[in-house]
């Protein structure tokens, strides 16, 4: 499964999304609370989201053409 069909996937985009959405909640908060911006955590958590996302996006592809091919 190339990168590009990842990608263009609506469930990895939402999953995303989430991500993206909740790290930037995450980092308001904290600022809030603190006073200081944390934008290494929101990097690493975004990257983190990706990968699993990624990651089930190529899991279910895989049972999609197993389930076919039954």
């Amino acid at each position: 499964m190339s990168l590009r069909t990842v990608v263009e996937d609506s469930a990895f985009r939402t999953l995303l999304g989430a991500g993206i959405g909740i790290g930037v909640l995450t980092l308001v908060v904290t600022y809030v609370q603190t006073g200081q911006i944390d934008v290494v955590s929101l990097v690493l958590f975004v990257a983190l989201v990706a990968l699993f996302g990624a990651l089930l996006v190529t899991y279910w592809d895989y049972m999609e053409q197993r389930a076919e091919t039954e």
